[in-house]
């Protein structure tokens, strides 16, 4: 028996979880389009065909990549380092026309439906424009397609990049360093993992200037507020099946790959309310519209007074 592909995170395992769980409204599909938007070094994208492949090879798979040039957090030459990765772990796959770089700003090199899922993982809190992010999965999603985003809203408490609590909520530019400053003397925040590397007052300044620069956290108002203007159905149904994962590993108890179905909403929406506090939520939006609205009717002209008044000719 092949050995089970290990994830290089529990976000990895999560969302491979839900694709698992969705994929039964693909069935009549020959060939199910995955897009990983914000792929970085494409481990993801790695993990996800390795996967896929070994726990369902009766179905047939593409998974492309996506990211921009603008976030330099990835360093020079994006789209040559993560083709090398994937050629490398991955050689049976033709990867060179599945990965993308392009601007933030420009349309999606998509067509119109082109996707069965789109996955984020801890993305959305590095997109400046999430209007046009969501304008472009509605249009490269199909019709019934989901995308599946793990990400922290602006009411996190812990914020994963630099592992201090609120630390994004500060726009002081100068409270913002003496509270990182002050909070790494103390031992607190990921500098202790990061010393080899910066002195105190390097990492505060350079990390400072990262979450003032490539961060801009969502409140949830703003993701409904989108998903209805874009017409995507937005819920959060896996929301605490990421934290049932990790509670997993730390128990060391075997990871799930597939999530219930049949649903608990006032269980799933109370799970949402309380975890959006602590980190990461998974946003789920759907292309789905079981009721249509009509096309505009074009209004007959007003008539002015002086013409109602003339009476007909």
């Amino acid at each position: 028996m092949p050995m089970e592909p290990k994830p290089e995170s529990i976000t990895h395992l999560h969302l491979l979880a839900i694709v698992l769980t969705e994929l039964g409204r693909f069935e009549r599909e020959p060939v199910i389009r995955i897009l990983d938007l914000g792929c970085g070094n494409g481990h993801l994208m790695g993990y996800l065909h390795e996967s896929l492949t070994s726990r369902t090879p009766e179905k047939r798979f593409e998974i492309w990549g996506h990211d921009v040039e603008e976030y330099d957090g990835h360093g020079p030459d994006l789209l040559a380092t993560t083709l090398a990765h994937l050629h490398r772990h991955h050689p049976d796959v033709p990867w060179d026309g599945f990965v993308r770089v392009i601007s933030a700003t420009a349309r999606w090199p998509y067509p119109d439906g082109f996707f069965h899922v789109i996955l984020t993982n801890q993305v959305m809190e590095h997109v400046e424009e999430p209007a046009r992010v969501f304008a472009e999965i509605q249009r490269v999603l199909c019709e019934g397609g989901f995308s599946a985003n793990l990400f922290p809203f602006t009411t996190c408490i812990h914020e994963g990049h630099l592992g201090l609590p609120w630390v994004h909520r500060i726009r002081n530019f100068e409270f913002l360093m003496g509270y990182i400053r002050f909070m790494s003397r103390l031992g607190f925040g990921l500098y202790r993992k990061r010393r080899e590397r910066y002195d105190l007052e390097e990492y505060t300044e350079k990390y400072a200037d990262f979450l003032r620069l490539c961060t801009h956290y969502m409140p949830a108002r703003r993701a409904f507020a989108l998903a209805k203007e874009h017409h995507l159905r937005i819920s959060f149904p896996y929301t605490q099946n990421y934290y049932f994962q990790k509670l997993r590993a730390l128990l060391a108890l075997a990871p799930r790959y597939r999530y219930r179905q049949r649903r608990r909403p006032i269980l799933d929406w109370f799970a949402y309310s309380t975890l959006k506090y602590v980190n990461c939520i998974t946003m789920f939006l759907e292309k789905k519209d079981a009721y249509s609205l009509p096309d505009p009717v074009k209004a007959e002209p007003v008539p002015s007074a002086a013409a109602a008044s003339a009476g007909p000719e």
